[in-house]
């Protein structure tokens, strides 16, 4: 992946983690069942962790030369419980499948760019193993 490529794949990413954030702020302000708490709590943390993805690709992006969009994808939203989480497992799949390529583009020399998407990536993949522990 050349650099152009490089950093518009990023600035998608980035795009798609302040889209999260605020999809995740929005389901949780509306979940209000007792039991349904362990999910709220999740998504809160989980808009936590996408403000953090959001504030490393902004410093990759700058680190090679690009300007981080300001773009926000489009939200994803659900309403009920078991819908907000499958919604959301589902959102969390596809930033691993869309972290993964930039990984695997990302030459071995570039060393704190490979890092910085492996953690991401990494989180990723928590994210879906924990929000699969709910829904069991």
């Amino acid at each position: 992946m050349d650099k152009g490529s490089l950093l518009e794949a990023l600035n998608g990413a980035l795009s798609q983690e302040y889209a999260d954030y605020i999809a995740y702020k929005a389901q949780a302000s509306t979940i209000t069942s007792l039991n349904a708490q362990p999910l709220r709590e999740m998504l809160e943390e989980l808009a936590d962790d996408e403000v953090e993805h959001a504030a490393r690709l902004r410093e990759r992006i700058v680190a090679l030369g690009g300007v981080p969009t300001m773009v926000v994808a489009q939200p994803k939203t659900a309403t009920g419980v078991e819908k907000i989480l499958a919604l959301v497992i589902s959102s969390e799949e596809e930033a691993v499948a869309m972290y993964t390529p930039i990984w695997q583009s990302i030459p071995d020399e570039e060393v704190l760019l490979k890092e910085t998407i492996e953690h991401l990536l990494i989180d990723e993949q928590e994210h879906v193993e924990e929000l699969k522990r709910l829904k069991d």
